[in-house]
């Protein structure tokens, strides 16, 4: 918990921080990360796998 608080802290005083929540389609998330690919996959931790993308803009993202 405390780590989030600092976290939420750091998020509010830096202005360089996009804090919009943004949502995304399943089908750009899909195509981002070549149809949740093995190539693409991150790793596996306790909540299921993390992968690897780029949507269309360029911006690299990481999907859980």
């Amino acid at each position: 918990m405390r780590r989030m608080r600092q976290f939420y802290i750091y998020i509010r005083t830096d202005k360089n921080v996009n804090t919009e929540l943004h949502y995304f389609t399943f089908q750009s998330v899909s195509s981002a990360t070549n149809n949740f690919s093995s190539a693409n996959k991150l790793g596996k931790r306790g909540f299921g796998e993390v992968f690897k993308g780029k949507l269309v803009d360029g911006q690299d993202i990481a999907v859980k």
